[in-house]
């Protein structure tokens, strides 16, 4: 008598005193089975007992020719890829419902053979590449272990938790490089605690070990290694309180407190605000000829106090006030906070050279003719680049050996303004700097175009305001 269909579930079918296994055809791939629901393989045995060790191997087997179909690739048998690759799969199985714990454990442990025949000698010391073998063979069964035994109950995965908060990002419109960034964090994470691993299952010590080998042992710049522990902890924090997670009512966090663990050298120090010296400015806006757009960018950057980005995002729309100012905001709505979003009062040494840049630009930009690059599309990541390039090619020491960077040139015209006298909430309302500490920048409003011009008319720079007087005379007259 023919047994009733099967659920799809790893569990032999009798049928006239014979097992089989029976389970669904993917969707997906129905149409190259010729529209079937169903698949059906002869285990060739009337023995039970048998029949659950066969029907293992038979599961495995459509596994793989599956993936062969999706145009998925296995990775080589006999590696420990391959073995992480399998434990991968019983995990994606064991969530669907299709295996018990204790198949899942069976399959795993004829993969686990087969890794072990690949390598006769392993562990015996003759061939030291082994070990290297042998720590990641013993990795994945460690992963498989704690799969069957702990993650039958259906609870989140970092693997799972990972691409929920990395969709999230994108959702909410971060930055294309800040997710990868993060995204690079979470899998050398996984790479190292397992990506199945449950959420729940990371206690403190395991997260202080991960840290201790896989962190502050590296050869990474110390900002990098507190990056990298501030992120893991943001992560733990969101994945407590996101509603998909709120069931994880076991979900602490591992990295609460783990920069206490740092040492002091490897914390790092805050970079010192360094501004360019007068000798500086003059070395580069003497080398650069004014019709070059690094000059353009640099001279723009010095009197206004704009990011490179705000500089290059600049149209002559942007003039605001008869031309007497000009409108700085994050054009893709991604500022860093509502102050971003300001009016700066043009200088009068720049004034007419904003003006001839707006009269002259072909495409409605100040700075004129910029390809967008890099994954968050910036018109000024090359510019910026080349800048950088000519400033070193001049002598101009980099921050990393006490030198500038561009952005410095940000606190450059901040430490004008402060060293003219102009009082902190006026600078921040110039830059677009928010002290949260301040009640003026919380509780009030902005101050008038017309104080800010005056506070912006008090910059100077010494001998560089002459040749940059010079450079923009001999460009709005042709004399270049």
């Amino acid at each position: 008598m023919r047994c009733k269909m099967a659920d799809g579930t790893m569990k032999p079918q009798k049928v006239r005193n014979r097992y089989y296994l029976r389970r669904h055809i993917p969707d997906d791939l129905r149409d190259l089975y010729g529209g079937r629901q169903q698949v059906s393989v002869p285990l060739q045995t009337g023995d039970l007992r048998e029949a659950q060790r066969r029907i293992v191997q038979e599961w495995a087997k459509l596994d793989r020719e599956w993936a062969h179909l999706r145009g998925e690739r296995e990775p080589q048998r006999g590696t420990p890829e391959w073995l992480q690759w399998v434990a991968d799969r019983l995990r994606a199985s064991l969530k669907a419902g299709e295996v018990s714990p204790e198949q899942a454990a069976e399959e795993f442990d004829h993969a686990r053979e087969e890794y072990l025949r690949a390598f006769p000698t392993l562990g015996d010391g003759s061939r030291p590449d082994h070990e290297e073998h042998r720590g990641l063979a013993d990795d994945a069964v460690e992963r498989l272990r704690a799969l069957s035994s702990s993650v039958v109950d259906d609870r989140i995965t970092l693997a799972e938790a990972a691409e929920l908060y990395l969709r999230s990002r994108r959702d909410a419109g971060r930055r294309e490089s800040t997710v990868s960034e993060q995204g690079r964090f979470l899998r050398e994470y996984m790479d190292a605690v397992g990506a199945s691993t449950p959420l729940v299952a990371m206690t403190k010590a395991k997260a202080r070990e991960y840290l201790r080998t896989h962190v502050l042992r590296q050869p990474t710049a110390r900002a990098t290694k507190k990056k990298r522990i501030e992120f893991l902890s943001w992560f733990y924090r969101w994945a407590f309180e996101v509603e998909a997670l709120q069931g994880e009512a076991e979900v602490i966090n591992p990295f609460t407190g783990a920069m206490k663990m740092v040492p002091a050298e490897v914390r790092g120090e805050r970079k010192k605000e360094r501004r360019w010296t007068e000798e500086e400015l003059l070395t580069f806006l003497t080398s650069v000829p004014e019709t070059d757009k690094r000059w353009h960018l640099v001279v723009l950057a010095l009197y206004t106090g704009a990011r490179r980005e705000e500089v290059c995002e600049l149209t002559r729309d942007h003039l605001v006030l008869d031309g007497a100012a000009v409108q700085i905001h994050d054009i893709e709505g991604k500022g860093k906070r509502q102050a971003s979003i300001r009016e700066v009062p043009l200088h009068s040494i720049i004034r007419p050279f904003v003006h001839h840049l707006a009269d002259t630009t072909h495409d409605g930009f100040l700075l004129p003719g910029l390809r967008r690059m890099g994954q968050d599309n910036r018109r000024g990541k090359y510019l910026g680049k080349v800048t950088t390039e000519k400033m070193r090619a001049l002598g101009i020491p980099d921050g990393k050996h006490g030198g500038v960077t561009f952005h410095d040139l940000r606190g450059t015209f901040s430490g004008a303004l402060k060293d003219a006298g102009v009082p902190e909430a006026l600078v921040q309302d110039i830059t677009g700097h928010q002290n949260a500490g301040m009640a003026y920048g919380l509780y009030a409003g902005r101050s008038p175009v017309a104080v800010l011009a005056e506070c912006v008319e008090k910059v100077t720079f010494g001998r560089v305001d002459d040749v940059v007087r010079a450079g923009i005379f001999r460009l709005t007259s042709g004399a270049s």
